[in-house]
């Protein structure tokens, strides 16, 4: 039942969770909300992320990236990259709108604590700060 986001990202004294939806190839099917899926994921990470600090099944380099993932002294930063057709089409009438959707991540609760400016982007979008690129 655990999820877990994509991509962990460890930089300098920040620890990114990077959740990547393709809706670009793939549309949208789950009746979930996408903000929602997120907050979950987040959070099913942090927790694993606890769980193999202290233990993680004998297995040494997933429990010292846990332990310095969970270190990181400055901040979490939560990032959804999203791709989708920028055209509505037959096929894909309703593509997720980014501003509506970083409003919603930035209401729930569960994300307020852990980073109170999620961030939303595609690969035309990604801020000057974020420390990778996508090709």
């Amino acid at each position: 039942g655990s999820k877990a986001v994509d991509i962990l990202c460890i930089e300098s004294n920040t620890s990114w969770l990077i959740e990547i939806k393709d809706h670009w190839t793939h549309p949208r099917t789950k009746p979930s909300d996408v903000s929602d899926e997120v907050a979950k994921k987040v959070r099913d990470t942090l927790a694993g992320l606890a769980a193999a600090a202290k233990e993680a099944n004998g297995e040494a380099d997933q429990r010292r990236l846990a332990q310095k993932a969970l270190r990181t002294s400055r901040r979490w930063r939560v990032v959804l990259h999203l791709e989708q057709p920028a055209i509505r089409s037959r096929l894909r009438p309703n593509p997720i709108d980014p501003a509506n959707l970083l409003l919603k991540l930035k209401k729930l609760k569960t994300l307020k604590a852990i980073d109170a400016h999620p961030i939303v982007c595609d690969q035309n979008t990604i801020p000057d700060y974020i420390p990778w690129t996508v090709q």
